[in-house]
């Protein structure tokens, strides 16, 4: 019986053969505390609004001690939660080690890089971030997976690479479709310590919602109009972060509420989205 694989699959089998085979590139130091990051990516656009960027995720982040926080599936309902669904897959050594192999495969690990090929207007962004050898490396590549295979505007080199890019983004991303034997115990909820915050105030002349919305108190003394700061290019949304004992009095609120629901604060209501912070992640509101 002959097995189909997908063009995606074979270009992380080829990738993980590569590592495996090669006698020369070999596992560079990197971060081992568990709050440190290893490796991460993330898309963006040069168009998205401040406010999308301020609640983006990455694709994937892959820290010290091997866990790999990525976004899992999200409930196809309406409204949805008000939380997004972030999962951890926890990776031994040798899986982080794979992964790093295959950042250098890429050419991720050298000096840092931005590689334009302007195919369409407002190309995605793909940000690789990895840290090795005591330094930070950054490699920005627009258009990833838009070129054509065979694309005669790209070197035969820089196809390999964007090929090799393409594999580290599905071996990061879908773990266990690659790295099965290194994929420790079962995927679990990512539990953050700390939220970023983006409030905008109820506009009166908005169009009603079909479904009725809920509404809570809101439960920290700092009211949502003067909580954190105005975002710039956005003047009417206030972004701002959450921990320790606010962290704790808001987040079991949020788990239960959804993206209708509404917080009453100081006679006044307002729309709050929610975004668990990362370990280390930075808990600022610049974009």
């Amino acid at each position: 019986m002959n097995i189909r694989r997908s063009p995606l699959a074979l270009l992380v089998a080829a990738a993980l053969v590569a590592v495996a085979c090669s006698s020369g590139p070999t596992v560079p130091p990197h971060p081992t505390d568990a709050d440190q990051l290893i490796a991460g990516i993330a898309v963006v656009t040069r168009d998205d609004p401040p406010e999308q960027r301020l609640l983006a995720f990455p694709v994937a982040s892959l820290y010290g001690d091997g866990r790999l926080i990525r976004p899992g599936p999200q409930v196809e309902i309406y409204p949805g939660p008000a939380l997004p669904n972030l999962v951890v897959t926890q990776l031994d050594p040798a899986g982080v080690d794979a992964i790093l192999l295959a950042a250098g495969t890429a050419g991720i690990v050298g000096a840092d890089q931005e590689m334009r090929f302007p195919i369409v207007e407002n190309p995605p962004i793909t940000v690789f971030v990895v840290f090795s050898d005591g330094a930070r490396h950054q490699t920005i590549v627009e258009a990833l997976g838009l070129e054509q295979p065979n694309d005669g505007r790209l070197s035969p080199s820089a196809r390999a690479q964007r090929d090799a890019m393409k594999a580290l983004v599905a071996l990061m991303s879908e773990p266990r479709a690659s790295l099965a034997a290194n994929v420790v115990g079962d995927d679990t909820p990512y539990e953050p310590t700390a939220m970023r915050l983006l409030v905008s105030p109820i506009d009166p002349d908005a169009e009603p919602s079909p479904i009725p919305p809920t509404t809570r108190d809101w439960p920290l003394a700092t009211g949502l109009a003067e909580l954190g700061q105005v975002v710039t290019d956005a003047p009417d949304i206030r972004c701002g972060m959450v921990d320790g004992a606010d962290f704790a009095a808001l987040y079991p609120l949020a788990k239960e509420s959804n993206e209708l629901t509404r917080w009453a604060s100081a006679g006044n209501e307002y729309t709050v989205r929610f975004r668990p912070l990362l370990p280390g992640e930075s808990s600022g509101c610049g974009t």
